[in-house]
């Protein structure tokens, strides 16, 4: 009776252990798809302050792209069935669109491919990674750990900047009309033939030899002004 040569088992064993060992540390280093939804602060200078839904996985933070839009009023339209979305900054020929059934992002004459770590799809809205929104849009977002907080810097191309602009000019336009219409503008205006009225005094006094010395004060008001004349005398 003859038996498998050994070399051969051997050899089949240290295969079956380096596949089985590389599939496990394959395992370890594929990131993991699993998130955690949190709520953090977005803020943009001089626009707006507001918390907003976020999701979290491994060291990553993705925001929501259709509820971050509507707060900056730039124009969206997605399509979750096909997993498209896309819109216009400010202008309708700045034109962007992301497809992830091909993978693909466009903006501004700027592309890029997009995979399974770049974004979050839920039945509400797109997570993109921050990267992504840097590199796509050119939003150059922080993310403050410890905070939780997210900080914009302010576009004032953002539509919603310059709504909240011509706003404040609107108001205050209204303000300096309305101060204009409490203001009553006097004519001048000279009356040279009108009434008046006067008043008068005299003092005396003895000066010695017989003597008095005397002053007289005139004053009133005539030909649209103030008139006054004074004057003295003595006897001697």
């Amino acid at each position: 009776m003859r038996y498998p040569n050994q070399k051969w088992f051997l050899l089949f064993g240290v295969c079956l252990f380096t596949a089985i060992a590389s599939l496990a540390f394959s395992a370890q280093k594929a990131p993991s798809l699993a998130y955690e939804e949190i709520v953090v602060r977005l803020e943009v200078p001089r626009l707006l302050q507001r918390d907003i839904t976020a999701q979290y996985r491994d060291t990553s933070v993705y925001l929501p792209l259709l509820e971050i839009f509507s707060l900056l009023d730039i124009n969206t339209e997605a399509d979750f069935q096909n997993k498209a979305f896309s819109g216009y900054l400010a202008e309708k020929g700045n034109k962007y669109i992301i497809d992830l059934a091909e993978g693909k992002a466009k903006f501004m004459g700027r592309e890029m491919t997009l995979d399974d770590m770049d974004y979050i799809l839920t039945p509400t809205d797109l997570f993109l990674s921050i990267p992504v929104y840097d590199s796509l849009f050119r939003m150059k977002m922080t993310f403050n750990f410890s905070g939780l907080s997210i900080y914009l810097p302010l576009n004032k191309d953002f539509p919603a900047y310059q709504k909240l602009a011509r706003k404040l000019t609107h108001q205050e336009f209204m303000a300096s009309s309305a101060l204009k219409k409490d203001l009553l503008r006097l004519p001048y205006k000279r009356v040279l033939f009108g009434g008046g009225v006067a008043d008068w005094a005299i003092t005396t006094s003895p000066i010695g030899g017989g003597g008095h010395y005397g002053s007289l004060s005139l004053g009133g008001m005539a030909l649209g002004g103030d008139l006054a004349m004074d004057g003295t005398a003595n006897s001697m």
